[in-house]
């Protein structure tokens, strides 16, 4: 919703006043709860990563999202910082948790936190990630290739693992089952 009226922010057909309405009812209805997710996760503090990343990425792309159409610097540092330095599956260590030599072109592929799940849900996290690295490089901030192209990474193993090249779960490819 915050992207869509961030394109619709110079229509002539939406007066300033209701443009402003708009941005605080953003800010009242979506930003507290995605910041509030972020910063106590339910109450799981004990458990910093006991939600999927697609819970993270889903409030750190709101609150994002929200910050640039209100223009709110604090909001964008918010999530961009998260990204980097959260304690939840948000930040991108934790995101992207195992880094893998790619064997067809000896770059690095990266296992999603989501991998081994079900892959609508690590497809999902594709999406959400792009979106938001995307918004990230729109204020001049290249999440993409951050910490050794993690990013990237994620998606291309999401990507060969759905066209049948890379067996799931590759950090558990050494172990032996009975």
């Amino acid at each position: 919703l915050a992207n869509a009226a961030e394109i619709l922010r110079s229509s002539d057909k939406w007066s300033e006043s209701d443009f402003t309405k708009y941005k605080t009812w953003m800010v009242d209805v979506f930003y507290a709860p995605a910041s509030k997710f972020l910063s106590q996760h339910n109450g799981r503090l004990d458990c910093p990563l006991h939600y999927w990343l697609n819970w993270d990425l889903a409030s750190m792309t709101a609150i994002l999202s929200i910050g640039i159409l209100t223009e709110d610097n604090f909001k964008i540092n918010e999530a961009i910082q998260y990204f980097k330095y959260g304690s939840g599956s948000g930040n991108i260590y934790n995101a992207v948790p195992f880094l893998h030599s790619d064997p067809d072109s000896n770059l690095m592929i990266g296992q999603c936190q989501e991998s081994g799940r079900d892959q609508g849900h690590a497809t999902l996290c594709v999406g959400l990630m792009g979106v938001f690295c995307q918004m990230a490089k729109n204020v001049g901030e290249d999440l993409f290739t951050y910490a050794d192209n993690r990013a990237f990474a994620m998606c291309e193993y999401i990507g060969k693992y759905n066209y049948g090249e890379v067996e799931n779960n590759l950090y558990l490819s050494s172990f032996k089952y009975d």
